[in-house]
């Protein structure tokens, strides 16, 4: 298979799966994940089978995972035992945090931006690792909720200036038509 074409089946699996995701989290079984997660007693007494939605849960992420492995098989030709140290997981757990957790969005988004800065700057330093271990930090610390929590906070604050803008201007006509 040439790279094109290697490049396209990865595209269409990738989409394949955002999509596969989006359904997911967009369904009753989500809600249903979300209440086993908040009380599992309480979705046990409302009739829910917790054991096999838990069940499902990790098989489905299972998938998602091997379907991961084969992509970065399918991309790199070759896997090694070095694949599986910390520092893979460490670059999810990275990737998760600086994206947002929660959101397939915050999921993309952080990859990304981990991926293009690995790129970067190990391109311009031997110590990139340092430079991912402090983005760890500050993210940590400044943002906790990742991009996509600062992209929420946003959202709500612009929404809510603008709510107070048209309760204003209700207010100043509702006063000019009692006048």
């Amino acid at each position: 298979m040439t790279t094109t074409m290697c490049h396209y089946v990865l595209c269409v699996v990738f989409l394949l799966m955002v999509f596969f995701m989006y359904r997911i989290v967009n369904s009753p079984f989500d809600l249903t994940i979300h209440g086993v997660r908040q009380s599992r007693r309480r979705m046990n007494a409302l009739g829910f089978n917790v054991s096999l939605h838990k069940q499902m849960t990790y098989v489905m992420s299972g998938m998602m995972a091997g379907v991961g492995g084969i992509m970065f098989v399918m991309h790199t030709g070759f896997i090694s035992p070095n694949e599986t140290t910390t520092l893979m997981t460490s670059k999810a757990f990275l990737m998760a945090l600086v994206g947002g957790t929660g959101t397939i969005t915050g999921a993309l988004i952080g990859a990304t931006i981990i991926v293009l800065m690995q790129n970067i700057v190990s391109s311009m330093t031997e110590r990139w690792l340092l430079i991912v271990g402090l983005l760890y930090i500050f993210t940590g610390m400044v943002s906790p909720k990742g991009v996509m929590g600062v992209a929420r906070s946003l959202k709500l604050k612009y929404l809510n200036k603008k709510e107070r803008e048209s309760a204003a201007k209700e207010h100043a006509l509702s006063v000019t038509d009692d006048e």
